[in-house]
């Protein structure tokens, strides 16, 4: 409510496609290279506030990487105006925030960690499954890497 009654151009469940040239898209269009749903998107002059509404356990931040450093690439390439962007995770059973502020000094560092990510993810040509922090709750009874 606070957001909604500031000044600035509040939106609520954006949807936002870019394709391969940061241009914003279709949804279903052929050539895209993200799509990202931004809960609640509030923007005034050179500023915004992204909040990504969770649920469930508080997680702790991915401080190199991670959906808020994306949605902001994505925020910064929308709006050319925009100098800062604040994007927060806003744990709603536990009353917890946790933001992170992003300077437009900084986007193409960011953005082009986002394209690299995205050449190195379309040159494999093998899927093969990686050993990571979720394997222990997989439900899946073919992976070669589940336990017995």
């Amino acid at each position: 409510d606070t957001l909604h009654n500031m000044p600035g151009t509040f939106v609520g469940e954006m949807q936002v496609a870019l394709d391969d040239n940061w241009q914003q898209a279709d949804w279903f269009d052929r050539n895209l290279l993200f799509r990202a749903i931004f809960d609640a998107l509030y923007v005034e002059d050179n500023r915004a506030i992204l909040i990504d509404w969770k649920t469930g356990k508080v997680q702790k931040y991915e401080e190199e990487r991670g959906q808020l450093h994306l949605s902001a690439a994505i925020l910064f390439e929308l709006h050319a105006e925009l100098e800062q962007v604040k994007c927060s995770y806003n744990f709603l059973e536990h009353n917890q925030i946790t933001d992170v502020i992003f300077n437009r000094k900084d986007h193409a560092a960011n953005k082009a960690s986002w394209e690299l990510e995205t050449l190195q993810i379309n040159a494999e040509e093998e899927f093969a499954p990686k050993k990571n922090k979720y394997c222990n709750w997989c439900l899946s009874v073919t992976c070669p890497l589940k336990r017995g």
